[in-house]
């Protein structure tokens, strides 16, 4: 599953909008949305996450038009190219993350004599 968060950031975040998207179940869909205190209680949330939070991209014309559709809404054609984008980023970051997090568990392993990783 990717979920990607977009927010308007002028003087603080004002609309935060979530994306998830699961190859193989369909188009992506808006998950949560917010704006205001809801807004910052998302994005709260998402920092208690920690290293599993998805990374937020600042995108003001993608974020008013996801913003229009409602929960559980799969975005429409107009759509596919920016979406596609922001989520090959997001793939992308991934990526680069568990690559980050192997190196470091095998680095730890021959220290601790632990044979397990994370994933």
């Amino acid at each position: 599953m990717a979920e990607a968060k977009e927010m308007d950031d002028e003087a603080g975040p004002k609309r935060v909008v979530g994306l998830r998207y699961d190859p193989g179940e369909g188009l992506p869909q808006v998950v949560p949305k917010g704006a205001g205190p809801l807004a910052e209680e998302l994005l709260a949330r998402r920092i208690g996450l920690g290293s599993r939070s998805p990374p937020v991209i600042k995108d003001a014309a993608l974020l008013d038009a996801l913003y229009r559709l409602p929960v559980d809404g799969a975005i429409g054609p107009e759509l596919f190219e920016a979406v596609a984008a922001l989520l090959a980023h997001v793939f992308a970051v991934d990526a680069r993350v568990r690559a980050e997090r192997e190196r470091t568990m095998q680095g730890t392993q021959g220290t601790t004599g632990t044979t397990g990783g994370l994933r």
